[in-house]
């Protein structure tokens, strides 16, 4: 289960994309006459650590079903999209396979950590790093509590006494997307909503 996280081709992906990660900033900060190279240095570090955590999701709970075929077409539709249209579609796993799911966890979770990486996201000092561990899993988590939702719906209208304790909520002061800015503080403070609902 853990072994396939670390298969050739997955590391390989990560790789590249690691890559990128790092020669991405120091070219543009060429051209912009600053140096790239922290910028890139930590875009490298994350995009690895995005794709093997990824991954390491992924695999852990595709185990969990006994690698089976509905498992994967839950996994492609649920985390990724893509795989579970085309695989629903052609009327057979070709991208839900196991081994293509881990390749797609892999480029989606490397590319996360890219892009928080190159934006410069995270805090790395004290509980900063705390943030590092949440948002790099927030793509899947967020995905996952979508299903979470989807099952609610479908068994509470079949029988009443059944609840679910989902991940996320709602707040008046709070929203949260599928990408790696989970949470924007204080969109509209409730006294700017109060002055605009007056006038």
């Amino acid at each position: 289960m853990i072994g396939r996280v670390f298969d050739l081709p997955g590391l390989l992906t990560i790789a590249v994309i690691a890559i990128i990660a790092f020669v991405l900033p120091v070219i543009v900060g060429a051209v912009r006459s600053e140096s790239g190279v922290r910028r890139g240095i930590e875009a490298a570090i994350l995009a690895i650590l995005g794709g093997l955590m990824a991954r390491v999701f992924i695999s852990i709970l595709l185990a969990s079903a006994d690698d089976s075929p509905g498992a994967g077409m839950a996994v492609g539709w649920g985390f990724f999209l893509i795989p579970g249209i085309v695989d629903t579609l052609a009327g057979q796993p070709l991208l839900t396979t196991p081994e293509n799911l881990l390749i797609f966890a892999a480029i989606v979770g490397a590319f996360t950590g890219m892009m928080a990486g190159i934006y410069q996201i995270y805090n790395w000092l004290g509980l900063g790093l705390l943030d590092l561990a949440l948002s790099l899993g927030e793509p899947l988590l967020s995905s996952l509590d979508f299903l979470l939702r989807v099952l609610q719906r479908l068994f509470e209208a079949q029988d009443s006494s059944v609840r679910f304790r989902l991940m996320c909520h709602s707040h008046q002061r709070f929203s949260f997307t599928a990408n790696s800015v989970a949470i924007m503080d204080r969109i509209a403070p409730r006294a700017a909503r109060s002055a605009a609902a007056g006038s």
